[in-house]
């Protein structure tokens, strides 16, 4: 049996400061608790304790093993943590690195020399072997979890790729009560909408599609819970917890339309009364009415539409093949069942001309979306999109976030591209008074942060 601490890194990001329970460090907590280990979660992001109250609180704990999460935009501050942990509170045990950083660049992470590990892919196998054969002095046993990179002779080694939980319905649910559960429902959450009661839920793991800018740590191979499953969860925590809202974060939920009507209905059924927002886990070229139409009786309210971009060239180029006409229909039948949406796109893909950038901002000015974010294309460590590139065209990870990179992969100058990124901003919300308050989406807003992050959109 080990004391294990898991700790979430924070960020000093100006867009990274939306937060949304741990879900992954949860998962494992779980997990853990399963074989019969003591976890401890440290979400540093609602609770951002300086040096010294954080190596006491380790000294307190005093754990054989510490893991930490982090995406690449937290990295300067797990770092930073890392540096605490070692020598304000003089833990001497192994460290693991976990997280979307960690499934991105593995061997690159063992250059920190205060990390002993790095944990791609999902963790809730993989990371209690990792605990077990620590704890029993088993090097022989830690080389054989994959998905592992470790030092050995001088150098670092890989264990093979992660291999995914072949049954999600078998993980236990997440390990709400070591989280201050209630502290997330007032804290800065996702797409500036109001805040209540909420909790993000995975009702399934993994996406088919070939997008090469997405991530890979769910793997390329749907994986759902059974509707039986993620109903269960949500009991749990609409009568335990007072939970109001569940944010679905899969990947992609509507894949297998008979699972997704399946889930809605079971919600119908128990009467709960909640709402449901998906802020990236559908694919709308997919999306038929009347599955849109049962999601809505179910409570759905808020739904992000994913176009990137809408140059057919470059539809093909990133392998997301989406179909434009479909999306146009799926955002029209959102608007009339008075489902508020907010259009994704992504601008500066590799060689990208003036004239498919114009192309994406008219989509997306005629599409009849309430919202819109423009991002600028990221080649995110671990991606396809960043194999692609050249290595003096990667971002740092200061940079790692769509948002704020200065890297412009598109075939127009800087002087070019970011007035025109700033322009499709001005233009989408030139009908900010038909799209926003005449359709009433502002009702589900909190206006000043939304205010706000047009404002951070303009200046950035």
């Amino acid at each position: 049996m080990a004391d294990v601490l898991l700790i979430k890194a924070n960020s000093s990001h100006l867009h990274q400061a939306r937060i949304a329970p741990p879900l992954g460090l949860m998962y494992l907590a779980a997990a853990l608790r399963e074989r019969g280990h003591r976890p401890k979660i440290l979400d540093m992001r609602i609770r951002p304790l300086p040096p010294s109250d954080l190596a006491r609180e380790i000294k307190a704990f005093k754990p054989d093993l510490v893991g930490l999460s982090a995406f690449s935009v937290e990295m300067p501050k797990a770092r930073e943590l890392a540096g605490t942990i070692r020598r304000e509170a003089g833990f001497s045990g192994p460290l693991v690195l976990g997280g979307p950083h960690a499934s991105a660049a593995g061997a690159a992470v063992l250059s920190e020399p205060l990390v002993d590990f790095a944990l791609a892919g999902e963790g809730e196998i993989a990371f209690p072997r990792l605990v077990e054969a620590l704890a029993a002095g088993n090097r022989a046993a830690v080389r054989e979890i994959p998905g592992l990179f470790l030092r050995e002779n001088g150098g670092v080694v890989s264990t093979g790729k992660p291999r995914p939980s072949a049954d999600v319905n078998l993980l236990p649910h997440p390990a709400w009560d070591l989280v201050d559960v209630p502290a997330y429902f007032s804290a800065i959450r996702t797409c500036f909408l109001k805040n209540r009661p909420y909790m993000p839920v995975f009702t399934s793991r993994g996406c088919p599609y070939g997008c090469i800018y997405c991530h890979n740590i769910f793997g390329k191979r749907f994986r759902a819970r059974s509707p039986e499953n993620v109903l269960s969860e949500m009991e749990t925590l609409v009568r335990r917890y007072g939970v109001r809202e569940f944010e679905i974060q899969d990947d992609i939920f509507n894949f297998d339309r008979d699972r997704a009507a399946a889930v809605c209905e079971g919600i119908i059924r128990a009467g709960w009364n909640v709402k449901i927002s998906f802020p990236n886990g559908l694919r709308c070229d997919i999306l038929p009415r009347d599955l849109l139409a049962l999601m809505r009786r179910a409570g759905a309210y808020f739904l992000a539409v994913a176009v990137e971009t809408a140059s057919p060239r470059l539809q093909k180029m990133i392998r997301k093949n989406l179909d434009l006409a479909a999306v146009e229909r799926a955002a029209r039948d959102a608007r009339d069942l008075g489902v508020i949406t907010i259009g994704n796109f992504m601008l500066g893909f590799p060689g990208e001309t003036r004239a498919e950038i114009l192309e994406t901002i008219r989509f997306a000015c005629s599409l009849p979306l309430n919202f819109a974010s423009f991002m600028t294309v990221t080649p995110f460590s671990g991606t396809r999109l960043a194999e692609a590139c050249r290595k003096d065209t990667a971002p740092g990870e200061e940079e790692m976030h769509f948002y704020r990179t200065s890297h412009n992969l598109s075939s127009l100058s800087d002087a070019e591209f970011f007035p025109l990124r700033r322009q499709a901003y001005r233009r989408f919300y030139a009908g900010m008074h038909r799209r926003v308050f005449g359709s009433g989406a502002f009702r589900a807003l909190a206006l000043g942060r939304a205010a706000s992050h047009y404002i951070r959109m303009q200046l950035a």
